[in-house]
């Protein structure tokens, strides 16, 4: 259990220790950065504290954006040491800061972006997909977003939150000639795509930020190659991945591939028919209570969105 609380100067050291835990590769804010938000921002910055060592476990750094009745919030950093993760540390935090920027200030909602990615992206994407799965192979890796990037058949898109990149999701247009397309097809002219990779980081995880990744992809499909329907393969055993796909974003159980994965386990194949054209929406961000906000031509998207709770 952890105790959620506004941040003081005499945190500064604690929080700096956590950022180093979760993310090693990075270099941690400079102090003052952090002592300006405090100084500026004291309601919107807060740490989580084990309720049993007084440990800080976790924070979360707000700002407010914009002027008037035009200010959102804006999450600048947050954090949760990988020992306390999925104990809902995160929401709290989040609820925290939402909370504060509701009434302090007023705000609608908290932004989050989504956007395509460019090869200066890479080391940053390499590095969250070596946090969510870090059995991989990082020359591997790079060459595999690198790849992504440059083709003229995927789409690349990634999450940034908190000032990071925390999440990417590749996507493709199938070819004629490829075998996935042939196993999976239901009708011969439908224009296919699939998702190809996903990936969120542990600490923000939770906060319907793989159903705005797979949104984004599966509006890029329709827009960029007029897919009919997109598939994509998923672990039997990966039941909240398989929750998204089914509850939040309609997808239905197409087949099942025996031992599709490397250590043998059985993977099911997912469809999805998809829509027409829609409008691009690639800045996304949740509203307070972790719904999410989109622009006036998007509400119809609401209803859907406002069910985020998986990922």
């Amino acid at each position: 259990m952890a105790e959620i609380r506004q941040a003081t100067m005499f945190d500064i050291s604690a929080i700096q220790a956590c950022d180093l835990l979760c993310f090693p590769d990075e270099d941690p804010w400079d102090y003052f950065l952090y002592e300006e938000y405090i100084v500026f921002w004291p309601r919107l910055v807060y740490v989580a504290e084990d309720s049993v060592t007084g440990c800080i476990v976790g924070y979360v750094f707000a700002q407010v954006d914009g002027e008037g009745t035009e200010n959102h919030g804006y999450i600048a950093n947050l954090c949760v040491v990988p020992t306390h993760r999925k104990q809902g540390i995160a929401k709290e935090l989040m609820d925290a800061s939402q909370n504060a920027l509701v009434q302090e200030y007023g705000s609608e909602y908290v932004s989050l972006h989504i956007r395509t990615t460019t090869l200066a992206d890479i080391p940053e994407i390499a590095a969250c997909d070596l946090v969510c799965f870090p059995s991989e192979d990082s020359s591997v890796c790079f060459s595999f977003f690198n790849d992504s990037i440059l083709s003229p058949l995927k789409v690349v898109f990634v999450a940034e939150y908190g000032g990071r990149i925390v999440g990417y999701v590749v996507s493709m247009k199938l070819e004629e000639e490829d075998e996935a397309e042939e196993a999976a097809a239901e009708e011969e002219e439908d224009i296919q795509g699939y998702i190809d990779y996903l990936g969120v980081h542990p600490t923000c995880r939770k906060l319907g930020i793989a159903a705005k990744l797979m949104t984004a992809a599966q509006n890029a499909l329709v827009q960029e190659y007029g897919c009919d329907c997109v598939y994509l393969h998923v672990r039997q055993s990966n039941y909240a991945a398989i929750d998204l796909y089914i509850k939040i974003l309609g997808y239905i159980f197409h087949d099942t591939i025996a031992k599709f994965y490397v250590d043998g386990e059985d993977a099911y194949v997912m469809r999805k028919q998809l829509p027409g054209k829609q409008p691009d929406h690639l800045v996304l961000g949740f509203s307070h209570g972790g719904g999410c906000f989109w622009s006036k031509a998007n509400a119809e998207l609401l209803g859907l969105l406002d069910r985020l709770e998986i990922c």
